[in-house]
């Protein structure tokens, strides 16, 4: 019946090229998470950001433009309390971040990170401009794309 229909069904769906390293049990081993231009929501995003693996190296989450306050909050609590130590390129452009959502993620931004790209985030105002500032005034090396 309708059950084995289902099951069959659930079987054919592959799993997305993000995730295969997590269903191979790879997951804290992975260096490179690309889910740019994945339309992320919060609940979703918050739920990633929770479970990032401290071996990540870089992150793109180019034009992912509906992470809101919930998402980009997690991510900062992550980076902020030590989670992604060896994180060295984070991509953001195109996220459409405000000041609320930008001000605590750049004062979260880990020592190790040597690139970041916050191209077409036109939202960003002042107050979210002065703390990148902050923060690079405490961090040598990083190069920062901004246009």
């Amino acid at each position: 019946g309708r059950e084995s229909e289902e099951g069959e069904r659930q079987k054919k769906i592959p799993i997305p090229p993000v995730l295969q390293p997590m269903a191979a049990g790879r997951w804290n081993r992975l260096r490179v998470l690309d889910v740019h231009s994945l339309k992320l929501c919060p609940d979703t995003s918050a739920s990633l950001f929770s479970i990032l693996p401290p071996s990540l190296e870089a992150v793109n989450l180019m034009a992912n433009r509906f992470v809101g306050a919930k998402g980009w909050g997690v991510l900062a609590t992550r980076m902020g309390e030590g989670g992604l130590p060896v994180l060295k390129r984070l991509t953001c452009a195109f996220c459409d971040l405000i000041d609320s959502e930008a001000v605590p993620l750049f004062r979260a931004l880990p020592s190790s990170l040597e690139s970041l790209d916050l191209h077409g985030n036109d939202l960003v105002g002042l107050p979210g401009w002065e703390s990148l500032g902050e923060r690079l005034g405490k961090q040598g090396g990083l190069t920062c794309a901004f246009c």
